[in-house]
């Protein structure tokens, strides 16, 4: 039987030998550092949101750059094993703020890059490993309705942007925040992203606890996904730009938002990060309607429609509204959308925080 201290003797002390290399160490080694990454540290992210470590914000004056802060973060190794004498998660600091060059956009379409920061493997780092970090673009696929690419191993995402069809400059409405706080664990609790999750009877991390933005505090059954760092999503956008409405359903822009928990809706789309059952209200206004003609709202779930409802206006230049709540299953990686239409004619949605809007929340986890 064996059995160790680590780091008995803190960082310790050794001795030349002729060939210049350390003998006769005492304290601290490599593996003993790496203990404490694997132990305690249960998810990658940045030190602190709040203190806007590694936050993407547009460039002064505007153009094809975006600006990262300065700031630290953990980087998961994606090669990791227990017990197999790896670092679990690389710890990287930006001691001053950098501009990331957007890739021109000339395909016809909008697409959706992604900022991160990448750990390079394989590099040979030199004495500070300074060359081996770096904070980096990737492009999407450029479409009508872009998907955000996805984040490749030894990478930390921080932001999402994006990117129009011959755009010129990079303005903070163009960039989601994706940034989460690096979480912590004990045998008992697990802390991801500022929420905490304690372990139950049978062993499991699933009583869930967090505040909101108005300090109420939520209590859930929520089982701890390690695929999934936000469990308890939350969503809510609105429409800023009017979306033409014909006859048929057409998707509703909504680009800026209210609150978005967990960072899952990009691109007038909240994509689902588990499986779950999620309550969805959908409402849009459109003015000056005709007598007799409908506003139709409808929510779709992967391009499917799941629900709709309508509203009619009773006189002329009317301005209705048309809402609708459900509860949907819906598959992780799956996106819920709404859709609108108006009978009669062409008009269009109405902007504004509280005119034309979706929420999402997660109620519960599984199926």
């Amino acid at each position: 039987m064996g059995i160790t201290v680590t780091a008995i003797n803190g960082m310790g002390s050794g001795e030349d030998s002729s060939g210049g290399s350390l003998q006769n160490l005492v304290g601290m080694d490599d593996s003993d550092h790496m203990y404490f990454t694997s132990d305690f540290l249960a998810g990658a992210g940045v030190m602190s949101v709040a203190d806007t470590d590694l936050e993407v914000t547009e460039n002064t004056p505007n153009n094809n750059q975006v600006e990262v802060a300065p700031g630290t973060c953990y980087v998961l190794n994606d090669s990791y094993a227990k017990n197999a004498g790896l670092l679990k998660f690389w710890r990287v600091e930006l001691d001053a703020a950098v501009d990331v060059t957007i890739d021109a956009n000339v395909s016809g379409n909008p697409r959706i890059d992604i900022i991160c920061v990448k750990v390079d493997t394989g590099v040979s780092p030199d004495g500070t490993a300074s060359n081996v970090a770096t904070i980096v673009a990737i492009a999407g696929t450029p479409a009508g309705s872009p998907s955000v690419p996805s984040t490749p191993a030894d990478h930390l995402k921080l932001a999402e942007v994006a990117v129009a069809d011959g755009f010129v400059s990079i303005i903070d409405a163009n960039i989601t925040d994706r940034r989460t706080s690096v979480g912590i664990q004990t045998e008992k609790v697990k802390i991801i992203d500022d929420i905490v999750y304690i372990k139950d009877s049978g062993g499991d991390f699933r009583i869930a606890m967090e505040v909101d933005a108005d300090d109420n505090l939520i209590v859930g059954d929520q089982a701890f996904n390690e695929n999934a760092i936000r469990t308890m999503a939350k969503a809510r956008a609105w429409a800023s730009a009017p979306t033409a409405l014909g006859s048929a359903l057409g998707k509703v822009l909504l680009a800026s938002e209210s609150y978005d928990v967990g960072g899952d809706f990009a691109a007038s789309a909240f994509t689902a990060p588990v499986d779950g059952f999620y309550q969805v209200t959908t409402t849009l206004s459109v003015t000056n309607v005709d007598a007799g003609d409908q506003v139709i709202v409808a929510m779709y779930v992967n391009s499917v429609q799941k629900a709709t409802t309508k509203s009619y206006a009773p006189t002329n230049n009317d301005d209705p509204s048309a809402s609708i709540t459900d509860v949907l299953e819906v598959t992780a990686g799956h996106d819920i959308e709404m859709y609108g239409a108006v009978t009669g004619g062409t008009e269009s949605s109405t902007t504004g925080e509280h005119a034309t809007f979706m929420t999402v929340n997660l109620l519960n986890m599984g199926s």
